[in-house]
Parts: structure tokens; sequence; C-alpha cells
């Protein structure tokens, strides 16, 4: 039985399923981020977005907020990891320019989970007389059913509209198989509505979950495109393939550091290539290091 092929182009398929005012979910910190995705969401110009983790993202969401593409953050927390704090989002929310939406590790999974089953909201324990209720007014407290006398808070299933990540290898049906760096990419590609991949190889073959024993394994039913740009995750790692540009890294910090600045490293890197490949040859390329392919 052959199914219909989901490969395309991120032109394409961000050109698709991503639009104005979408909530993009993210789970990649800084190891096989779907960086190649997000330079292509700022190319095509998308606005309004608001960028939410689980648990919490890196430098995906940190460039749409500094690229303008994402106006709010839903996040536990937002970092470079060992490159420190994310800078244009610390930055911009700072200077009151952007909506920071707070919530928990834990809290956040568990929305995803209830999104994930079909479930409208789940009660969960541990928030009740925090202050995080002082911040979200779609938290609401109620009555335990089952233990009368005790209160619970109810927190709204998450049901973003288009998850964005990179993988390690998929099949042309969009069966996708990826590391531990995307632990919670199943779970993300459940809640999700729409899910997009980058993947540094495509398989001639169907994929199973026994195609990479231990790896994580996406259906192609969650998935509604494919593309293959290898080095997706430039300039983060890809663990086991590729390290982080660690010179690229800290350029980026540097120039993150103003809107001036930041907008001069859009156009070199970002709007400036008309793609991904492009992209690698000004950003490998002219440093001498060799594109992988």
């Amino acid at each position: 039985m052959t199914h219909e092929s989901k490969l395309t182009n991120a032109a394409d398929a961000v050109g698709r399923l991503v639009h104005d005012g979408d909530v993009i979910m993210l789970t990649a910190e800084m190891d096989a981020v779907p960086m190649a995705l997000v330079r292509s969401v700022i190319r095509a110009g998308r606005r309004e977005l608001t960028v939410v983790g689980i648990p919490g993202n890196g430098l995906a969401g940190d460039m749409l907020i500094g690229a303008g593409a994402a106006v709010a953050a839903e996040v536990c927390h937002i970092s470079l990891g060992s490159f420190g704090p994310a800078p244009n989002f610390k930055r911009l929310a700072e200077a009151g320019q952007l909506k920071v939406i707070e919530n928990t590790c834990g809290i956040a999974l568990s929305m995803a989970q209830a999104g994930a089953v079909g479930a409208p909201f789940l009660a969960v324990r541990g928030l009740y007389g925090s202050d995080l209720m002082a911040t979200r007014d779609d938290f609401k407290v109620i009555d335990d059913p089952y233990h009368p006398g005790e209160r619970v808070v109810v927190a709204p299933a998450l049901r973003p509209d288009v998850f964005l990540t990179h993988g390690a290898v998929a099949d042309r049906e969009g069966n996708v198989v990826t590391t531990g760096g995307g632990r919670n990419d199943l779970l993300a590609a459940q809640c999700s509505r729409t899910t997009i991949v980058t993947v540094e190889a495509i398989s001639e073959e169907p994929l199973t979950p026994a195609s990479r024993p231990g790896w994580i394994f996406i259906p192609s039913f969650y998935v509604n495109a494919v593309i293959h740009a290898p080095m997706g995750s430039h300039p983060t790692e890809f663990r086991g393939l590729y390290p982080a540009d660690t010179a690229h890294l800290r350029r980026y910090i540097e120039a993150a550091r103003s809107d001036e600045g930041f907008r001069s490293y859009l156009d070199e890197f970002v709007t400036g290539p008309q793609d991904h490949e492009a992209y690698l040859e000004l950003a490998l390329g002219a440093a001498g290091a060799p594109v992988r392919r």
C-alpha cells in the first residue's frame, strides 16, 4: 500500500501551514533545534505569533522574538543553556515589548497531555495558593468532586497551532525518528494541530519504532510536512552528528544586545539567504567549514 509523500521544502510548508497569530510549539532548547524552519518562518514574514515550550525553549524562541515574529511567549524557562540567558527574550521582556505568560514545567507538560488526549482541561495539585495564580486568569480553582473540602486548580488543555521540530531521519510518508534531544517531541506532536519536521536524512525504506531502537518515534499521522535539511539545527548542536557552532552563537548573542545589532544579524543570516542551503554556504562555507549534504 502506498501513501502520499509528505516530503516538501520549508518555504512551501511554512507558506501552507503557518499563519499570522498562530501558537507555535517548540521543545528543543540547544540540541536538535528546528533552526532551518525558524529562519523560514521569519523569511515568510509571519507576525503576531506566540511561542510556547514544553517545558521550555531556547534559540528558536529567542530568534522568533528578536525578529518581531513572536509577540508573546508562554514559558517555564527560555535560555541558551551554557551560553547564558536568551538575549532577545531578556531584552524585550525587560522593556515591556513582549507579553510573557508564566508557567511551570510540570503544569505545561500536564496541559500538553490533556491536549494530546482531547481533554478540555485537567486538575493539578501544587498551584493552589501560589503566586502563579495571580498571573494566570485562565487557571481556575474548584472544589475537588472526589474529596469534599479540598480545592484544586484546573488548567486548560494546550493545543498549539503548529509544532516545529528537527529530527534525525524520516521516510517520505512522514514517520520520524529522533534522538534524546527531542524527548518531548511525541507529546508535542500529539497535542498540536499541525506538525512540521525538518530532518538530517530521508529514508527510502518505511520507518517503524523498531527502525531505531531506543530512539523517539513520531508516527506519520501526527506529521503534516517533512523537509530534508541537513544541519537544520545549526548553529545549535545535533548530538551525535555535529557540535554547536560556538563562534556563531557568540556572534548571535553579541548582535542581540540591541535592536540595531540584531536587525543586522537577521539581514545577513536570515532574510538575506534565500533558503537553508544558502544560509549554510554563508554561515559555514565562508569560515572554511565543511557543509554537510
